[in-house]
């Protein structure tokens, strides 16, 4: 691809500009994978750095030291994107082949791009619905998620639904899109989520009177099970209205791989259970976090559920809910699994709460991170932000005993006033934090994933 990325690949890991690196200096080695079954563990991990229009890539060791701060950006189209990356871009939950980044490009860009961490080549760009729409049946699919099965075959998780076309229609969304890693091109097929979808409850804005509106799955997070359990998907669901105004319960779905069937694993009392990560051991369990609904009280639906998945029938182990301790955090925007039912999870910050007088009944609330465990016992604050919606999703390097979170606070001008938080794991999932990394002047990080 373009010099611009072979030049920033070259100078991180000290090889001749002319010539690719080869893959072993990037940190990866033959067969590597991203996942517990692999006692070696991950040895890079991306980090996303966003300020919500401008986007950079940065890559790490597994050892937290920085392999390349701007990998690929929003501005490297002239290098081999045919499409820009925007800002809001993601990572996948599981990259699912050695030595290539995937990115997700999400709504109203609604394009998957694979980068060669080898040579730095673009290996391809791919729209996730039909590129050319128009009239009353354009939509954005919104894909939040990316799952990997072999050299030919992955889904990615179409969030946003089209209703105005026909339930057959390959973009009706809502669904698992099926995709060729090795083209980059849409094979025909999906998995539809539709027979998820619910009913919700909203507030008709012309009458003032309750409704009740069809609410859709909103297939959002994917995790593949390990063996032996490797042919099943556990999917977050979001489960909410076309316009977001009304939520369905909580719920995730078992995917079958063989049959392409669905079972959904009810989640009572909790809702917009879009984010799931599995536990770093090799077992098939799995961590859901459900974030609440954001126009009603948030405490009332979020929570976090550890589940033990044994021949495609889910067990919940634990279950804590934030409407639990009415003076608690409200955890469930986005959890890492640490081991055992030990997890960390954000509490999402809030603007002030002024009265008619322009008197603050509640004072402002900064992003924090918790460290909770499920079986029991009251969260315990890690740190706090200097800010709200900046704690991004942390990544846990196993082998190193490290964990990566990304702490997006900024100053009046917007620039980034912390960066990547590094924890050193102890005994008993304890934390200490050895160093706040800067990435990127500029860009606060949001997300750090392995690769």
């Amino acid at each position: 691809m373009a010099a611009l990325l072979l030049a920033v690949l070259s100078g991180a890991a000290g090889c001749d500009p002319d010539e690719p690196p080869p893959l072993e200096a990037l940190g990866q080695s033959d067969g590597g994978l991203t996942g517990p079954e692999n006692t070696n563990g991950p040895a890079l991990f991306g980090v996303v750095s966003t300020d919500r229009s401008v986007t950079s890539i940065s890559i790490l060791r597994a050892d937290g030291s920085v392999l390349a701060r701007d990998f690929i950006h929003s501005g490297s189209a002239t290098t081999g994107l045919v499409t820009a990356l925007s800002g809001d871009v993601v990572l996948p939950t599981r990259s699912g082949e050695p030595g290539v980044l995937t990115l997700i490009d999400r709504f109203r860009t609604d394009v998957i791009t694979r980068i060669d961490l080898d040579d730095g080549e673009v290996l391809g760009q791919v729209k996730t619905q039909q590129p050319q729409q128009a009239g009353d049946t354009a939509y954005s699919s919104n894909p939040q998620d990316w799952v990997q099965l072999d050299a030919e075959r992955a889904f990615v998780s179409r969030f946003g639904p089209n209703p105005r076309v026909a339930p057959d229609d390959l973009d009706r969304g809502s669904d698992l899109l099926e995709l060729d890693p090795s083209t980059l091109e849409r094979s025909g097929r999906r998995i539809d989520f539709g027979r998820l979808d619910t009913e919700g409850e909203r507030e008709n804005a012309d009458t003032g009177e309750r409704e009740s509106v069809p609410v859709y799955a909103r297939p959002s997070r994917i995790v593949r099970l390990p063996a032996p359990e490797q042919d099943w998907l556990v999917v977050g669901l979001a489960r909410l209205s076309e316009g977001y105004d009304a939520v369905g319960p909580g719920a995730v779905a078992l995917v079958n791989l063989e049959t392409q069937e669905l079972s959904p694993v009810d989640l009572e009392g909790l809702e917009n259970c879009g984010f799931v990560a599995t536990v770093p051991d090799g077992s098939a369990r799995v961590v859901v976090a459900c974030s609440g609904f954001f126009r009603g009280e948030l405490r009332d639906g979020a929570g976090v559920a550890l589940l033990s998945i044994t021949a495609g029938e889910a067990e919940i182990e634990s279950l804590w809910r934030a409407n639990s301790d009415p003076d608690g955090p409200v955890i469930g925007a986005s959890v890492l699994p640490l081991g055992g039912s030990v997890v960390l999870g954000v509490e999402l910050g809030s603007g002030e709460v002024l009265d008619d007088g322009g008197a603050v009944l509640e004072p402002a609330r900064n992003d924090k991170l918790y460290r909770l465990d499920l079986s029991g016992g009251a969260p315990e604050l890690i740190f706090e932000a200097q800010g709200r919606y900046v704690l991004g999703e942390g990544a846990l390097s196993y082998t190193e005993g490290l964990i990566f979170w990304p702490d997006g606070s900024s100053d009046d001008n917007g620039k980034p006033t912390a960066g990547l938080r590094i924890f050193e794991l102890g005994e008993d999932f304890e934390l200490s934090e050895r160093e706040v990394l800067e990435l990127d002047p500029q860009l606060a990080p949001r997300q750090v994933a392995a690769l």
